[in-house]
């Protein structure tokens, strides 16, 4: 016969069992519902890129989610289909743009309408432009700037970009539409080709310029920051 201690400890040792196993159900079911909640495949449109004042177009996005982590492919045809938006004088904007993007979803975050991400990113831009009648200053014999001799022609631009960014934001989800946003910093290497020039060692004038486009449109090669602000629009599946 068993002993009241023996069947004591006996039904210690079922409780511990049964609270194991509802534990363990429980997990599975939360995993479950964390992959069905937020499937593989997101396609997504980037508005904000049609008013970008330098680097405006179509972008579209198609995301992989594997587990934690998700892979992102960016392709833009960039062109100044939002006239209202880009600087006046430029004109005849054509070219593309290459993103990769990786991101890492932070698990304590993710709901089912909602997971936050950190993410790293790697793009490649060409594009080319016209800004009409700007203002050339040729260098004299002693290499200073010769403002007698200036001209004013129209600027055909050749703009290269390595950007690398590190972001960080927020996705949600209602049903099948999804809304993405995220902030980040990091810096865009330019490479900018004037060919209107008369000489090659022609200056191009920004002293009525505003402060912005030095930073894009001189010309040479030269790293400036670069702050990037996202929203998406998309759809999940």
């Amino acid at each position: 016969m068993m002993s009241f201690e023996n069947k004591k400890q006996m039904k210690k040792i079922q409780i511990i069992i049964i609270c194991l196993f509802i534990s363990t159900l429980a997990f599975s079911q939360k995993v479950e519902w964390r992959e069905t909640a937020w499937q593989k495949n997101q396609i997504k449109f980037s508005p904000l890129r049609t008013i970008n004042w330098y680097n405006p177009g179509l972008e579209l996005n198609y995301q992989r989610n594997h587990g934690q982590f998700a892979s992102q492919i960016s392709v833009a045809y960039l062109t100044n289909i939002a006239d209202i938006f880009t600087i006046a004088e430029r004109k005849n904007i054509h070219g593309y743009r290459l993103n990769f993007e990786e991101k890492y979803y932070f698990p304590k975050s993710i709901r089912y309408n909602m997971r936050t991400f950190i993410s790293s990113e790697l793009g490649y831009n060409n594009i080319n432009s016209i800004r009409e009648s700007q203002r050339f200053i040729p260098l004299n014999a002693e290499g200073e700037d010769d403002e007698e001799n200036s001209y004013i022609e129209d600027w055909d631009l050749n703009r290269q970009s390595i950007i690398f960014d590190v972001k960080m934001g927020m996705e949600f989800r209602v049903n099948h539409l999804l809304l993405e946003w995220g902030v980040g910093f990091g810096f865009t290497h330019q490479y900018v080709q004037v060919f209107s020039k008369r000489n090659p060692t022609d200056q191009m004038d920004f002293h009525h310029s505003d402060i912005i486009s030095p930073l894009f449109e001189k010309e040479g090669r030269y790293v400036i920051p670069n702050f990037p602000i996202t929203f998406k629009i998309g759809y999940i599946f």
